[in-house]
């Protein structure tokens, strides 16, 4: 199905995206990922309108996609693959594929990135928790690493992805959004809205809640898309004596 609303949002991620090569490839990904969306919301009982919209929302800021689309589509690290792909059609026809064909770009791609960043704004970390679970979410695997508490109250949650080696890009690009915002919450049932703070390469994210309740015991991470989940609880009592201290 064809929206315009639709062509708008993707031509703006595209924007951001460098690599005017993978334009192609990118745009009809995320095409079959819409219209996939929107075919569960209309069996859900949603008319075509409001579900297309919905689809919209469920994504995103495009700019805020496409700048970390525009981190694993950079020209350099674009071209590095084109190279090492027509580096491979002649590896076969000598025999050593495998050396030639696993080239820096693929490897980049696949692996989970550098470090995270440090954030200043919050003082020093007072508590850390390693979740150290992660979930395959089509051809991408999330990995739930920690969270942590700040000087400031503020609480982090980090994670990372990685996409199946020898794939340009992940089909499926994992992010936290819902169509009803209730992903974070604590026992009690109160929900908790995070901004994004960064991407390191397109494969680090780090989630800040800035009104996390102190008193909570429990940090609850129940994310369901269409099938998918990531699921986690973080027991907090230490975070809150650290926080005293």
């Amino acid at each position: 199905m064809r929206f315009e609303t639709w062509d708008n949002y993707i031509d703006a991620m595209l924007s951001q995206v460098k690599f005017r090569f993978d334009h192609k490839d990118i745009r009809l990904e995320y095409e079959e990922h819409m219209e996939d969306k929107l075919e569960f919301l209309m069996d859900c009982g949603m008319d075509e309108e409001r579900a297309a919209r919905e689809v919209l929302t469920e994504m995103g800021e495009p700019e805020s996609l496409g700048k970390a689309l525009n981190e694993i589509h950079s020209p350099l690290l674009g071209w590095i693959w084109w190279v090492s792909k027509i580096a491979a059609k002649i590896a076969i026809a000598v025999g050593v594929f495998l050396v030639l064909y696993v080239s820096a770009m693929e490897l980049n791609v696949a692996l989970r990135g550098g470090e995270y960043e440090v954030l200043e704004n919050y003082g020093d970390v007072v508590w850390k928790y390693e979740i150290n679970q992660e979930f395959v979410i089509d051809d991408v695997t999330v990995y739930l690493d920690d969270v942590q508490l700040y000087e400031t109250g503020c609480v982090a949650v980090r994670y990372s992805q990685k996409n199946e080696i020898f794939r340009r890009y992940p089909k499926y690009s994992f992010d936290f959004s819902s169509l009803d915002g209730k992903v974070f919450s604590d026992e009690d049932g109160n929900y908790y809205s995070f901004f994004l703070n960064s991407f390191t390469n397109g494969k680090k994210t780090v989630l800040l809640f800035e009104d996390f309740s102190p008193d909570a015991d429990y940090l609850i991470i129940d994310w369901n898309q269409h099938g998918r989940s990531v699921y986690a609880k973080v027991p907090m009592n230490e975070a809150a004596k650290a926080g005293e201290q």
